[in-house]
């Protein structure tokens, strides 16, 4: 991934987690976004570790379906090694 930045792979998480329809709030919690000043009914939400944790593994298993790889199998990992 020579040509790569942050904010592509921050980018292809966040593409990734909407084409799986999740939340517009939980797609700003993801992402560690604020919300803005304006938005009442984002104030009032508090969206918890564990509250997130089946959204991000969602995208984890989209990732990898599409990578073709694994869960656990760590980034860089060659197989029989």
């Amino acid at each position: 991934m020579p040509d790569w930045i942050a904010y592509d792979l921050r980018r292809t998480y966040l593409t990734t987690a909407e084409s799986l329809d999740l939340p517009p709030y939980t797609l700003k919690a993801l992402a560690n976004h604020r919300q803005p000043k304006d938005d009442v009914t984002g104030g009032y939400l508090s969206l918890s570790v564990e509250r997130l944790r089946k959204p991000a593994q969602q995208i984890e298993g989209a990732l990898l379906k599409h990578s073709k790889r694994k869960p656990g199998g760590g980034v860089g990992c060659v197989s029989g090694r």
